[in-house]
């Protein structure tokens, strides 16, 4: 997807619409929806000149799982950990990685229903 607005859009719809698809509460699809744009802004902000994200929602049947990656070097920035975006993605979301997606900088997370099998 280009990095702008209107792609954002789209990606937090089809995030939240996985997560209606494996049941999750409201408050559940809220933070998965917001813990998807911060994965994005955070790899739109950390590309400086032209970005593309590239974003994988999966569907299991208590949980989505997440992974957004964006072709950059030099991931992750030395102070992507301290800011507010990252304790609000932390904080709403589990198992959130950074790493590689193949061969770029990528966020990964989990969100699911407790007291099924899944992690919140």
């Amino acid at each position: 997807m280009p990095a702008d607005a209107a792609a954002l859009a789209v990606v937090r719809t089809v995030a939240a619409a996985a997560g209606a698809r494996a049941s999750l509460t409201l408050d559940d699809l809220d933070d998965l929806t917001i813990a998807t744009e911060e994965a994005v802004l955070a790899l739109i902000g950390f590309g400086a000149t032209e970005v593309e994200v590239r974003a994988e929602i999966g569907l299991a049947r208590v949980a989505v799982a997440v992974s957004c990656e964006s072709p950059q070097a030099g991931w992750p920035p030395d102070d992507l950990t301290d800011g507010l975006a990252w304790k609000v993605l932390t904080g709403l979301a589990s198992e959130v990685r950074l790493g590689p997606g193949g061969a770029a900088p990528a966020i990964s997370f989990t969100k699911g229903r407790i007291g099924d099998g899944a992690l919140a």
